[in-house]
């Protein structure tokens, strides 16, 4: 750990220690994706939360193999994890610059937990598994293709728009 990274474990265990926290903050090493995902299995079967609350984050794959272990989340409402939790309906929306916003979130995600997280992992199945994301490609191949079928059928019956005709003939 480097002098600035020592200087914000400093002051999160001051933090931690001032406010009887022990046990109920978690900070450890983990060492590959399947101690992580055993991890958010231990956690979700204490019923606790997954909270991300970044200033900015681009995409968010944490919080959705949080959310597919079975733990609520409460994330950032800035950057890709509004769209991951769509808008709020399968996860909880702060604003990471708020604190009491943040501690709305966390309760809320507490004291609903069960319905969380089932909205959580139905998220990941129907949106982020590869299975979805291969069916997601599927139909998006099936409708290119009745399209093209389209303009090919209104190309060899001659259609009275030469203007179609001609953006036909440069696409092929």
């Amino acid at each position: 750990m480097n002098y600035e990274e020592r200087e914000i474990m400093d002051e999160i265990m001051t933090i931690i220690k001032e406010h009887d926290l022990y046990g109920k903050v978690s900070m450890f090493p983990i060492n590959g994706q399947r101690q992580l995902a055993s991890a958010y299995r231990v956690f979700s079967k204490r019923k606790s939360i997954f909270c991300l609350t970044a200033l900015y984050e681009p995409f968010g794959l944490a919080p959705i193999e949080a959310m597919y272990a079975g733990l609520p989340v409460v994330v950032t409402k800035n950057g890709g994890t509004f769209e991951t939790v769509e808008g709020g309906k399968y996860g909880v929306l702060v604003d990471p610059e708020d604190a009491e916003d943040i501690a709305r979130g966390l309760n809320l995600a507490l004291d609903n937990f069960e319905l969380y997280r089932e909205l959580g992992i139905k998220r990941v199945e129907e949106k982020y598994t590869w299975e979805a994301t291969a069916k997601g490609y599927l139909e998006v191949l099936e409708l290119a293709l009745i399209k093209r079928e389209k303009i090919y059928k209104a190309f060899l019956t001659g259609s009275e728009d030469h203007t179609l005709k001609e953006k036909i003939k440069n696409m092929l």
